[in-house]
């Protein structure tokens, strides 16, 4: 049987040796359905708005419209569609997908139960939901396990705070944010793929960290955004060259140790610990708060020769040329000492 199937309410269970093609797979209102046959069932277009999907048969749709309802099916590959509206619950269920998402209206994944969503190499996951206290992912909300594994590309176009709560978030490909804040501070993060902060509104696009989050030495976080760590321990073993308007932490503990060469407007430790043991140098104009760590506290405030950076931030003025200009003339001429903390101090209040 082909053409399209709909399920809008009762109990089905499909257990025949099925191999077929169809039009579309719908399921919606309070239809529950469990496929436990054998073969592929290849849909051109799942449907999933209410109800029940279900069942370990494999399920291979050209797209997957998911607006409601709860799927359990433990294979089910797509190759993109869209996550819109309200509330989406994968119980233990394993979704795969290879084309483009679009995630939007406010839709939240809420999961556990040893679920897996894969994002594969070559795919991508357009986020542009508008958020207001609200989560993107909501890990956990049945118990078990529960991974969310990024191997494609994940861009953010958001206004508000995308937030991933509780979620077990594993990236090993690019996330791009483009507006809002991607917020990590609630969730755990094992990041070994580039991370790209760009400026899409007005102060700028901000990735928030604060969880269990940790990047490997082959990370890359890199852009003209914000960085705000406000709770949590937080890990950065790979690049850190974010140049943007402000890094703040406000809370838990962060260590920075890998290859690290950025210049930017401040940097304000304001609770928590942050520790910068790795090399290179980190250029802030301003500096509030206190630092620790045995690598270097002191180049944070630019303390010694080496830092007359180039000012090629994109988001910088002649103002701050000039600053830096006079930092350069000060470093040549060996003069660090008072002349320097006062320039320091007349910049700073500028900001």
């Amino acid at each position: 049987m082909s053409g399209s199937w709909t399920f809008s309410g009762g109990n089905t269970t499909v257990t025949g040796p099925d191999s077929l093609l169809l039009g579309t797979l719908t399921v919606s209102s309070s239809g529950t359905v469990s496929f436990e046959g054998s073969g592929p069932i290849v849909p051109g277009t799942l449907t999933v708005s209410g109800g029940t999907l279900g069942g370990p048969q494999n399920l291979v749709a050209g797209n997957l419209d998911w607006s409601g309802g709860t799927i359990t099916n433990t294979g089910i590959w797509f190759g993109g569609g869209g996550f819109s509206s309200g509330s989406l619950y994968l119980d233990g269920g394993m979704l795969t997908n290879s084309g483009v998402l679009y995630w939007t209206n406010n839709a939240t994944l809420y999961d556990g139960n040893g679920s897996v969503f894969t994002n594969l190499p070559g795919a991508t996951i357009i986020v542009s939901n508008v958020y207001s206290g609200g989560s993107w992912l909501y890990g956990g909300d049945f118990p078990g396990s529960h991974v969310f594994g990024n191997g494609g590309t994940i861009t953010v176009d958001a206004t508000g705070t995308v937030m991933v709560y509780t979620e077990n978030f594993v990236n090993a490909g690019t996330i791009t944010i483009n507006s809002g804040m991607l917020d990590f501070s609630e969730g755990t993060l094992m990041d070994s793929g580039p991370v790209k902060v760009a400026v899409g509104v007005p102060g700028g696009a901000t990735l928030e960290l604060g969880g269990a989050d940790t990047f490997t030495a082959a990370t890359s976080i890199s852009g003209y955004g914000n960085l705000l760590v406000d709770r949590g321990t937080v890990a950065v073993n790979g690049t850190l060259g974010l140049s943007s308007d402000t890094w703040t932490f406000g809370g838990g503990t962060t260590t920075i140790t890998g290859p690290d060469s950025v210049g930017f407007n401040l940097i304000t430790v304001s609770g928590g610990t942050v520790n910068f043991n790795g090399s290179g140098i980190i250029a802030p104009i301003c500096a509030n708060g206190e630092r620790g760590g045995a690598g270097r506290p002191a180049k944070s405030l630019g303390g010694e020769p080496g830092l007359e950076r180039r000012d090629d931030y994109e988001h910088g003025n002649m103002v701050r040329r000039r600053w830096i200009q006079q930092r350069q003339s000060l470093f040549e001429r060996g003069h660090v000492d008072q002349r320097w903390h006062a320039l320091l101090d007349e910049q700073c209040h500028a900001v």
